[in-house]
């Protein structure tokens, strides 16, 4: 009687191949890590690379950054002979006629002798140039507030005015477009300080103003008279020894 018995054993290629793959898992693993390290790296050092050379391609030329320079500077001064609310910001409260502003004394008033020009940016003819005015108080301090009105004007070979930008801390920007070459003389006059030039008139402003009108055609009208009756009585004696 034979009898037969049915072992299962398990396949020792499959452990000892299974164990191979393992082993060589862990002995390429750090290779690989440190291959997918230098693929991150080489990609981030493509795509730098990519972004300076556009960058460089498209960068602007000194002529393109001159032109555009040139239309920024002529659209701020056609915008600034226009633009009214900025022209009275500087002065905003207080255009009341007889009240002003704290630190807005009279000993803040702009004294043009002590003033100065703290900044030159000459440009070549053909571009706009600049100059900066620095305003001094009558007390002898720097100003820190707006509300002047300057007329600068340079004389050369042209004349040529310039646009004044009040950034209302005490210092006007002075734009001006030199189209001759040669030597020019700046001469900056003060018109008004602390928006004197700009606030409103007092309510009774008309009337005064009427009332000094028709005291002046009175006079005026006395004057005629007076002279009328002078020059009459004058004349009297030759007319009558005319007549005689």
């Amino acid at each position: 009687m034979t009898r037969r018995i049915c072992v299962n054993f398990p396949k020792q290629n499959n452990v000892v191949g299974q164990t191979s793959t393992d082993m060589a898992r862990r002995e390429l693993a750090p290779n690989h890590k440190l291959t997918r390290r230098k693929k991150t790296v080489l990609i981030f050092g493509v795509t730098l690379a990519t972004i300076v050379l556009v960058r460089i391609i498209q960068s602007p030329s000194s002529d393109q950054i001159r032109t555009a320079d040139f239309m920024r500077q002529w659209c701020r001064i056609r915008l600034a002979r226009v633009d009214w609310e900025q022209m009275l910001k500087p002065c905003k409260g207080n255009l009341v006629w007889g009240v002003s502003l704290p630190g807005w004394e009279a000993e803040q008033r702009t004294d043009p002798n002590e003033s100065f020009i703290s900044l030159w940016d000459i440009r070549p003819c053909g571009e706009f140039s600049r100059l900066s005015i620095r305003t001094v108080a009558s007390n002898g301090r720097e100003k820190r507030i707006g509300g002047d009105s300057w007329r600068v004007q340079l004389k050369g070979p042209a004349s040529v005015a310039g646009t004044v930008f009040d950034h209302m801390n005490g210092t006007y920007e002075v734009v001006f477009l030199i189209t001759e070459p040669g030597n020019y003389q700046v001469e900056a006059i003060l018109d008004h300080s602390l928006c004197d030039g700009l606030r409103d008139p007092p309510p009774d402003w008309f009337i005064v103003g009427k009332f000094i009108i028709y005291n002046s055609i009175l006079v005026l009208i006395t004057l005629a008279t007076v002279i009328k009756h002078t020059l009459i009585w004058g004349t009297k004696p030759s007319n009558k020894a005319v007549f005689n």
